[in-house]
């Protein structure tokens, strides 16, 4: 018997699917005290002579901007600028993402039909497919030494396997910190963002003007940028057997298994610290606030976690009616990911519904009586969901 095959799109104009309007008029939006307040730190921070040649050398008359909410302050300032350097050129505002704001606003660039997208502030870098994309992470400041301080502290024996990872937003920094400790970790490695469409994996830190204490300088950006794309990769803990890696959206070369190293991160607390300590449960991992410059050992509950995941991976067995959450309808392979999850709910006979909801609602998901579990599909850091529905993940 076939299955039904339900496809429900969440819209504020009805009711019944709906949260109160209100809710939304008196929704508060974290949009940060913070502006950067020369023109000389907007253009360093956001790379913006970076950002224009890419507009020129694309040939692009239409481009989205796409902000997440504290960085929003600094748009208009941005769109003058980016305006100035591209004047045949058309700039939009991407202010309120349609999922996540760490992935590319797909659907919202083709409402202005627009020919690329930059993506400003953290990233989860999964691969898109409909428009060209670049990356800005934005300079955040960070003390170097500082930071070399308490990695010593974090890990005295200087024999042991350890790996550096980071926040994407602080990737540029990674390899000025190796070399600052290679001479006294031998068997240090370093992990490099998997930026889709780059070849380079190597993030090197400018030199010329600062910010804050970090160097840099508006005038060395189409100059870094060309040595970017003249760079070769060139691999760290190397060893015979050293193997080169992917995983998660980080590149790293390591001389024995992952679950050997102990695991330095450089960046504030967050779902992507988080999605580091689940995916290597196995290993040690201590983390480094830059903005409070402290360290610590990661105390997370992940076995809790991990057994509430499973706890609900066995709900998703014995239900026998699923919902289907779309939370992405940009990340490459989507489609493929729901098409598989379809079959095995049909052969397993069980009924599902296919629900493109946007960001996650409570109050709608709960005029679905009937669905016993909700699977969303989405990418790493958007699965990874606290809420009072009973939810399980998968990217």
């Amino acid at each position: 018997r076939d299955i039904p095959k339900i496809l429900v799109h969440m819209s504020s104009s009805t009711g019944q699917f709906s949260s109160d309007a209100t809710a939304v008029l008196e929704r508060k939006v974290d949009s940060g005290t913070e502006s950067r307040k020369s023109a000389e730190e907007v253009l360093c921070y956001y790379e913006l002579t970076r950002c224009s040649e890419w507009i020129k050398q694309g040939r692009f008359k239409k481009v989205a901007l796409q902000f997440p909410d504290h960085l929003l302050p600094d748009s208009a300032r941005i769109v003058a600028t980016l305006r100035q350097l591209n004047e045949q050129c058309k700039l939009y505002i991407l202010g309120d993402t349609s999922y996540g704001s760490c992935c590319v606003d797909e659907v919202a660039a083709d409402h202005v039909s627009a020919d690329a997208i930059i993506h400003f502030g953290t990233a989860c870098l999964t691969a898109t497919k409909r428009f060209p994309v670049l990356y800005i992470f934005g300079r955040e400041a960070i003390d170097l030494e500082d930071c070399v301080g308490a990695f010593k502290g974090a890990f005295p024996d200087q024999l042991s396997h350890i790996i550096i990872m980071c926040d994407v937003m602080y990737s540029r920094v990674i390899e000025s910190l190796y070399e600052m400790l290679r001479k006294d970790y031998k068997k240090l490695a370093i992990s490099h963002p998997a930026v889709p469409g780059c070849q380079r994996r190597s993030l090197m830190a400018d030199e010329n003007t600062s910010i804050n204490g970090v160097k840099c300088g508006p005038s060395d950006c189409k100059e870094s940028e060309a040595k970017r794309d003249q760079e070769t990769y060139i691999p760290h803990d190397t060893s015979v057997n050293s193997i080169e890696q992917c995983k998660m959206g980080r590149h790293y070369t390591l001389s024995a298994s992952i679950d050997d190293y102990s695991i330095f991160y450089i960046g504030c607390e967050g779902r992507a610290l988080s999605n580091v300590i689940i995916t290597y449960q196995k290993c040690q991992c201590y983390s480094y606030n830059p903005v409070t410059k402290s360290y610590r050992m990661e105390s997370i509950n992940v076995n809790k976690k991990l057994g509430r995941r499973y706890y609900l991976m066995q709900k998703a067995k014995a239900a026998s009616t699923v919902g289907i959450l779309v939370g992405t309808l940009s990340t490459a392979g989507y489609r493929e990911i729901i098409d598989r999850l379809k079959a095995l709910l049909k052969s397993a006979g069980k009924k599902y519904y296919l629900i493109a909801m946007g960001k996650l609602n409570v109050v709608k998901m709960a005029n679905f009586m009937e669905v016993d579990v909700y699977v969303i599909v989405a990418c790493p850091e958007s699965s990874l969901v606290d809420s009072q529905v009973t939810t399980i993940t998968t990217t």
